[in-house]
Formats: structure tokens, C-alpha cells, sequence
């Protein structure tokens, strides 16, 4: 055991006596010691932490080494500041406040340099403050938004280029009936007030509406059989208020032509599962994301978490894989498509590997690809060391290693 310089054990603290400096590292507890060379191990301070502030202490990690934190502490009387005086503090001092007790931006607020959250994380290129409800963290999150469509609670709808703000007309007084194969056109500030006498306009005929015209319809009228089809080329909006109903029955489908989108102004309630654009219902955990061209369930990073001890055909949604073989084991990565990107999967070894008396694996452990998709140029990948684990994303058909540890 005497001059590895790390020894790496279960036991804590270590039994063992060396002849030089040595540091000692528990697997399990991920404590820390150290020995100048003698039977005597020191315990290391709230040891396990490579970087951040430890926790419970006055020590924080300055990018090289733990130093000591120093901070202003509360008198025992309340100091007023004016609005127009200013606070300046020098680099080590920092402002506490008592359980209760917040700092209130009642004016423009701006941040001179990094925005540090809970856990003393100044945060990635890209991530974003999220809440988990008693914590405030930065995290990353797959890119999300709308592209195009209409925006919900809002009276903006998507103009091909922008949002543009809807215009209605309201309904008149009188009825209008259509015969068989006659067309209305409607210039601006016209409309069609359907009464509770049903007005019927026949199959073969159009209503033609110009950029500023809707049709109304009253409690007690209703539009059944066949669909509703909005054609482009035809322009204008087709809305429907608040407090009217559209009944469609189970057999009926309403069909939006291109560049056509339903607007949810209100409350929207949904009474079964949502589907995707891939028709997909998703899975337990998983968010609707956007690919820019396609809606569909994902699942975040993280999200699952799957232990096998046996062979594994893993899922392109499957968060992270910990293995723990006790004999010869394969994870069977998925094939990727274009629309997958972005997608991490992470696999690690959760047990030590072992060898017998003679030399041979007892529990040898590998990654191999399906589909011709590869790691990095490569069809499989082996992970014969204790704990060992990869973090893998996908990229255009292919995974790429982004760590190793």
C-alpha cells in the first residue's frame, strides 16, 4: 500500500500505517484523510467536496485552495440609510441578513457582475434561475418557446412574420340566408349574425371574409356534421367567444389548413392525454419541448434513473443508467434520429470491477451502439474500472462523450 500516494478504500477510518506522505479516500462515504507517514490518519474537513463552500463551516474554495470567509455580522441595533447614501463594501466583507428579513429592488435593479444562487453557483453559459419551490438554482434546460402559433391569454395572434394583434367584428341584428351556389363576400365593417333561428349555409357555398371580419354565433346555435376547414388562401380569423360553446362530436374532426392556428384565450382544460407531433402520448415524467419544427415529449436529463444488474437495452428517454454487474454485462444503446439531438444519457458503473485468482473479468461491463450510430466514432465502449461512468448526448444521428468520470 505504501507509496500510491492515493489510496482508495471503504474502510473509516484507514487501519493502515505508511512510510510517506499519503492521502486515503473512502468510495463509499467520499471522506477524506491524510498521513505524513505513520499510523495516524487526520479526518479532512467536511471532506467529499471538490469545489463549492463547506458546508457548515467558514471555509469557501477560491478556485485553488479553501480560505476563510469573512463577514460583516449584525449589531445590536438597526442602522436607517438614506435613499440617496450608498453602501460600500470592500471584497471580503458581505451583508447578512437575519431569518425573515429581505433585501427589497423597489427601483431598477442592476447586476455589476456574476449572480450567485443557493449553492454559491455563479451558473453555466446558458442556464437559467428556476425555483424548486424552497431553493432558487441556476439549471439548465432544453431550449423551449414559441416559434409560431398563437400565444395563450393573449389577444395577439402569429402573422406569418409576427404577432399581430386579432381584430372581431360583431354580429348584427338581421339573418342573411344563402342559396345553393351563391357566395357572400364581405368587405370590412360587414358581419353575419347568426340569431337562435339556425341560419343554414349550404355545402357548396363559401364565405368569403376580408382580413377584418368574423362570423358570430349565438347560446343556441350550432354547426354539425362534416369538418371545418380554414383554408390560407382564403385570410381573415374565424372566432369563436368566450362564453359560446362548439360541440364537434367524436366523429368529426376539426382541420386547420397551413399557417391556420387554434387560439386559446381562456382557461383550457384537457379532459385525455395530449398527444405530439408523432402522435406520441409521452411517459411518466416527461415535458413537451420544441425541435422548432415538431412538438414532443421528452424526457429531462436526469429525470430517470434505471439499475440494472443484467444486460439492458436502453431508451433514447432513459436519463441515467447505473449498473451494478456480478457477471458479464451489455447496455445496448439505442439508435438516435436527427430529432434527437440534444438528448443525455448518462451510464455508469455502480460496484467495483473485479478479476479472480486466475486473472480473468468476473464482472466485465461494455456500451454497444445499434442502428449505425457511434460513441465518438467508435461501436462500443468498456467500463472496467470501479465506479466508472461516461455522460453521453446526441449529436445528428450519433452519441459524443462529453464526460468521463
Amino acid at each position: 500500500m505504501d507509496g500510491q500516494g492515493v489510496i482508495i478504500g471503504t474502510t473509516s477510518p484507514p487501519t493502515a500505517s505508511v512510510n510517506s506522505p499519503t492521502l486515503y479516500i473512502n468510495s463509499v462515504t467520499g471522506q477524506q484523510y491524510t498521513n505524513t507517514g505513520s499510523s495516524t490518519w487526520q479526518l479532512l474537513p467536511a471532506s467529499g467536496l471538490d469545489s463549492g463552500t463547506l458546508n457548515f463551516a467558514t471555509l469557501h474554495w477560491d478556485g485553488s485552495a479553501w480560505v476563510e470567509n469573512k463577514a460583516l455580522t449584525a449589531g445590536a441595533t438597526n442602522t436607517a440609510v438614506n435613499v440617496s447614501n450608498n453602501i460600500s463594501l470592500t471584497a471580503d466583507n458581505a451583508i447578512t441578513l437575519t431569518a425573515g428579513k429581505v433585501i427589497a429592488l423597489t427601483t431598477t435593479a442592476s447586476l455589476g457582475a456574476m449572480l450567485l444562487d443557493n449553492q454559491d453557483s455563479v451558473g453555466l453559459d446558458g442556464q437559467v434561475l428556476t425555483s424548486t419551490g424552497t431553493r432558487t438554482l441556476w439549471k439548465s434546460i432544453a431550449a423551449t418557446g414559441l416559434a409560431s402559433g398563437t400565444q395563450d391569454f393573449s389577444t395577439l395572434h402569429w402573422g406569418g412574420e409576427a404577432w399581430v394583434e386579432n381584430k372581431a367584428l360583431t354580429a348584427g341584428a338581421t339573418n342573411t340566408t344563402v342559396q345553393v351556389n351563391n357566395n357572400i363576400t364581405m368587405s370590412a365593417d360587414n358581419t353575419i349574425a347568426l340569431t337562435s333561428t339556425n341560419t343554414t349555409v349550404n355545402a357548396s357555398n363559401k364565405i368569403n371574409l376580408s382580413a377584418d371580419n368574423t362570423i358570430s354565433l349565438t347560446a343556441t346555435t350550432t354547426i354539425s356534421g362534416g369538418s371545418i376547414t380554414l383554408d390560407a388562401t382564403e385570410g381573415g380569423n374565424v372566432a369563436i367567444r368566450a362564453d359560446k360553446n362548439t360541440d364537434i362530436s367524436a366523429t368529426e374532426t376539426v382541420t386547420l389548413a397551413a399557417g391556420k392556428v387554434i387560439a386559446l384565450t381562456t382557461t383550457a382544460s384537457l379532459d385525455g392525454a395530449l398527444l405530439d407531433s408523432k402522435g406520441n402520448p409521452g411517459k411518466n415524467g416527461q415535458v413537451l419541448a420544441s425541435t422548432s419544427t415538431l412538438t414532443t415529449w421528452i424526457t429531462i436529463a436526469g429525470n430517470t434513473v434505471t439499475e440494472t444488474t443484467t444486460n439492458y437495452n436502453a431508451s433514447v428517454d432513459d436519463g441515467t443508467i447505473v449498473v451494478l454487474p456480478v457477471a458479464p454485462v451489455t447496455i445496448s444503446l439505442p439508435a438516435i434520429e436527427a430529432s434527437d439531438t440534444g438528448k443525455i444519457m448518462t451510464i455508469k458503473r455502480g460496484n467495483e470491477y473485479t478479476i479472480n485468482s486466475s486473472g480473468a473479468p468476473v464482472n466485465p461491463l461494455q456500451l454497444v451502439t445499434s442502428g449505425g450510430s457511434t460513441i465518438d466514432g467508435t461501436s462500443s465502449l468498456k467500463l472496467n474500472l470501479s465506479y466508472q461512468g461516461y455522460t453521453l448526448q446526441a449529436l445528428a444521428g450519433n452519441w459524443v462523450i462529453i464526460q468521463r468520470f
